[in-house]
């Protein structure tokens, strides 16, 4: 409980919050900080497929007025997100790290995106140590494991 709490101490001083599909899929609802009144900050979730739930609380319960949620993704989105708060960043579907982290960047200043807090498995925190975009990093192990099957451990 809490590294939870510090966790949504960190949401709340950034303008944005990365994370990957694998972690949106365990938890859905992804909150936003400490406060529930507060606007969230942007939330952009990396992808490689379209495998997500339309109907999942973060989709479904944003306000309208709130950021924009971006998908990154080499696959553009179905057509069930055309109305929902989704923005697609495209990537190119051979693109690795770099290219994928560039987009991002790219998208994030677009919205006037500073620094963003890339909170991840694996494979997200992979991504952007190779493309060397890391700036800090806190490690919290937690009692369970989220991600991919092809995700990188950090033991092992």
């Amino acid at each position: 409980p809490t590294d939870l709490q510090r966790l949504f101490r960190l949401r709340d001083g950034v303008a944005a919050v990365v994370f990957g599909a694998s972690t949106f899929r365990a938890w859905p609802s992804v909150r936003r900080g400490t406060d529930p009144q507060a606007v969230p900050p942007v939330h952009a979730l990396l992808t490689r497929d379209w495998e997500l739930d339309p109907a999942a609380p973060m989709f479904r319960d944003w306000d309208p007025a709130w950021p924009p949620i971006l998908v990154v993704s080499p696959n553009a989105p179905p057509g069930v997100f055309t109305s929902s708060p989704i923005r697609w960043v495209p990537t190119p579907a051979a693109g690795g790290a770099v290219e994928t982290v560039d987009a991002l960047r790219h998208a994030l200043e677009a919205l006037g995106v500073r620094r963003a807090l890339v909170e991840g498995g694996g494979h997200v925190v992979d991504l952007f140590l190779q493309a060397r975009a890391l700036h800090e990093a806190y490690l919290t192990l937690t009692p369970w494991l989220i991600g991919g099957s092809d995700t990188p451990a950090l033991l092992g």
